[in-house]
């Protein structure tokens, strides 16, 4: 999951190595820093390009000097006559977003800044005593030191915030009723290699949730007002559904990608949602005959998150303190529990809170039974493997799935797509337990069973495509994993086209593959084409444009293009030391492979600088007996004897 964005806010011609500063500390705390690194007059509609930054990020953080910074020609409709930093900040106010001032004093260093207009500096005065005046929302810093200290200060403070919203947020989660029909998106797994010189993230086996079938996967004939009801009741899951690792999207683009989601599997008219939904939210929302369940998914859908938590939240009160007796039937209650245990498990799963989520799912799996409700009991059962599956008890996974695909085959049949789920996931967890050959027949299995019902650009395929190619890999079969990744890349620059995240996902599949096969140029070819998507959609700041730049790098090194690896890894290794300060582990990363490439090129004195700046990196960030640093302590070694 990507680390929540931090805005750092601040007029940069003044500033530059305040806000450098705070941005090591951001990222030292867990977060992304980001700021505009280009004069608005340069971003076209400077005011749309703030505005679209701040509603990616969860926060923002303003240092504020003496300079008043650039400034839009006419007033602000809203706040009057403002500079474009002081916009971004109170903009991120407005919207709901922790926003957490530095006011820096006449002692504390900066960069100059320019000569500003009389008008332009009592503007700022007035600027710094407003914000001086609102208590708890800011503090002041004298030195570089102190600026770092109450950073770091504030980041902390946001983590506290963000722990309390996840545990109302998930009450709120708690009791969306997951009924939506349909296969729900796989959800991606991506890890980054250990090897100190090699930061490859592919996309793995993929890990499919169990659709939430209407009456246990028919649905039958569905009334529109059910229709709609189903919508507001599974918005928020789908909105998680519809999220891919990596993508930075507003409120609105993934409110669009939801509706999509629904509308395909509800089958709407595509558009339907944007055009119906609010005005039946709102009926919902202000009929006295709605229940608490039904108000609070409306407020939702409306974006009154605030009131739809302590709606969800009362509701969930009352639920814990309920009998069954004072609930009604039985069995219903059983059912509304079942589902709130799901809908909180689905939330902690969309959070990585996998720990939490097995915990929430063993609830719900205890209130199930094989013998009453065979299909209920299988789906809770398929969650909970799930769960696990990211918690690495891939033996426990294969126990729990082997006894689910047999229910599921016998009541909904070999061809389900709740079979079909299991059974990939089965299959995943073989492959992880070394159990190679049993993964890639059953991945088999299921992928011809999808290009039969499905066809082969449908999702689910893709996702068996890919699930068969990791499996091929773990074998040594780079060639056949090869031929499955080039279809799935074809697939996608036919659906999506070159810059879509599952296109270039694809594309860094490919080039592993291809890697492991020594096929270096082929490989290289595959990553420069990721690499001038990533600097042009990203810019050469990103983590992932910086993660590209690695393993193009090592592609390039090992076809023997040294000189080349090397103006890679320095273009990196120079942003990495402005951002993240030069004792930053991925900085000694970079140093490390730099050196390696220098090596290979013949400079051995300056590749020995660089080992032994990453030696002394990694000894100090991991410990003397860390592989890192047992790697670079023998390149060292290697190098000195040269």
């Amino acid at each position: 999951m990507p680390r929540p964005i931090i805005l750092i806010s601040a007029v940069g011609r003044e500033l530059q190595c305040a806000r450098y500063l705070a941005a090591n500390t951001v990222s030292a705390s867990g977060y992304q820093p980001e700021w505009r690194d280009q004069p608005p007059e340069a971003e076209g509609d400077a005011k749309a390009a703030i505005r679209k930054r701040v509603d990616r990020c969860y926060s923002v953080i303003q240092i504020i000097g003496h300079s008043y910074g650039p400034a839009p020609d006419e007033d602000d409709e809203e706040f009057g006559s403002i500079s474009y930093t002081a916009y971004e900040a109170l903009y991120a106010e407005n919207k709901g977003k922790p926003v957490r001032y530095i006011i820096l004093d006449a002692s504390h260093p900066t960069d100059g800044g320019h000569y500003e207009s009389e008008q332009f500096q009592k503007l700022q005065a007035r600027y710094r005593a407003g914000i001086g005046k609102r208590s708890g929302l800011f503090q002041t810093s004298s030195s570089p030191q102190t600026t770092e200290s109450v950073v770091r200060k504030i980041c902390e403070e946001f983590s506290s915030l963000r722990r309390r919203n996840r545990r109302r947020t998930a009450a709120l989660a708690a009791l969306s009723v997951l009924t939506i029909s349909g296969t729900a998106w796989g959800v991606l797994s991506r890890g980054k290699s250990g090897n100190p010189v090699h930061t490859a993230a592919p996309r793995h086996a993929t890990a499919e949730i169990a659709p939430a079938g209407l009456a246990n996967g028919a649905a039958g004939v569905i009334s529109p007002a059910n229709r709609m009801e189903k919508v507001l009741l599974g918005l928020a899951d789908a909105e998680s559904r519809s999220r891919i690792p990596g993508e930075r999207l507003t409120l609105a683009e993934i409110r669009a990608r939801a509706y999509s989601l629904l509308e395909a599997e509800l089958g709407l008219t595509p558009g339907t949602l944007a055009e119906s939904l609010p005005s039946y939210a709102l009926d919902t929302y202000t009929s006295t005959g709605s229940s608490p369940v039904m108000r609070a998914s409306a407020a939702y859908a409306l974006n009154k998150f605030d009131e739809a938590e302590e709606l969800f939240l009362r509701e969930e009160s009352r639920l814990s303190t309920d009998t069954e007796g004072a609930a009604g039937d039985a069995s219903d209650f059983r059912t509304y529990r079942i589902r709130a245990l799901e809908g909180a498990a689905q939330f902690a799963t969309a959070q990585i809170m996998f720990a939490r989520a097995v915990e929430l799912y063993r609830a719900a799996a205890a209130l199930t039974s094989l013998e009453r409700d065979p299909l209920e009991w299988a789906r809770i059962q398929h969650m909970l493997a799930y769960a696990l599956t990211y918690n690495g008890q891939y033996p426990v996974v294969e126990q729990t799935l082997s006894q689910v695909i047999p229910v599921y085959e016998k009541h909904l049949g070999t061809e389900h797509p709740d079979t079909l789920g299991s059974s990939n996931n089965l299959a995943n967890a073989l492959n992880s337990q070394g159990k190679h050959a049993e993964a890639e027949k059953m991945h088999r299995a299921v992928l011809a069973i999808r290009l039969r019902t499905l066809g082969e650009e449908h999702p689910s395929t893709l996702t068996s495509r890919n699930n068969l190619a990791a499996t091929l890999n773990s074998q040594g079969n780079h060639s056949d994993a090869e031929e499955q990744h080039r279809t799935v890349l074809a697939i996608n620059q036919r659906i999506f086209g070159e810059e879509h995240p599952d296109t270039l996902f694809s594309r860094n599949n490919l080039a592993i593959t291809l890697s492991a096969q020594r096929n270096f140029s082929g490989a290289a070819e595959q990553y420069g084409a990721i690499l001038a998507i990533r600097l042009r959609l990203l810019g050469a700041e990103h983590p992932e444009t910086l993660s590209c730049r690695d393993n193009l790098a090592k592609a390039l090194r090992s076809q023997g293009n040294n000189a080349e690896a090397v103006r890679q890894i320095r273009a990196a290794l120079t942003v990495r030391e402005r951002l993240l300060g030069s004792d930053h582990h991925d900085v000694s990363l970079s140093c490390h492979n730099l050196a390696l490439a220098l090596a290979n090129q013949g400079d051995t004195g300056e590749a020995l600088a660089y080992a032994r700046r990453a030696l002394a990196g990694f000894t100090k960030s991991l410990g003397q007996d860390s592989p890192h640093s047992a790697a670079s302590r023998k390149l060292v070694t290697i190098l000195e004897r040269h």
